[in-house]
């Protein structure tokens, strides 16, 4: 795997309330809406994060294989839902994966 792409990551009850308002909109018979966080994080920082979310020490290794045609950095531009849909997303990146870590933990762990 290769840390260094970037990917938008959206939190689940961001992502619901945006296809709510999208199924509710009645601009037009058919248009597209992107939906996203509008911030990309990269493969190792994600890894990074939700090991401190955890709070264990773990080494994360990496055989720095890239993939072919790999995207680099995607990234949501968010500006026509806000506009059109009164949609942008609540939960950050931190707050999710710290919601996560603790259902996990309650349910599973």
């Amino acid at each position: 795997m290769d840390p260094e792409p970037r990917r938008d990551f959206l939190y689940i009850s961001d992502a619901v309330e945006a296809y709510v308002k999208a199924g509710q909109y009645t601009g037009s018979d058919f248009e597209v809406f992107n939906i996203g966080s509008g911030v990309s994080y990269s493969v190792d920082s994600i890894a990074i994060r939700i090991i401190d979310s955890w709070g264990q020490d773990v080494k994360v290794s990496y055989h720095h294989q890239k993939r072919r045609a790999e995207i680099a950095d995607v990234v949501a531009g968010t500006k026509k839902a806000k506009e059109k849909l009164g949609w942008e997303p609540k939960v950050d990146l931190a707050e999710g994966l710290s919601r996560y870590v603790e259902w996990y933990k309650r349910n599973l762990g």
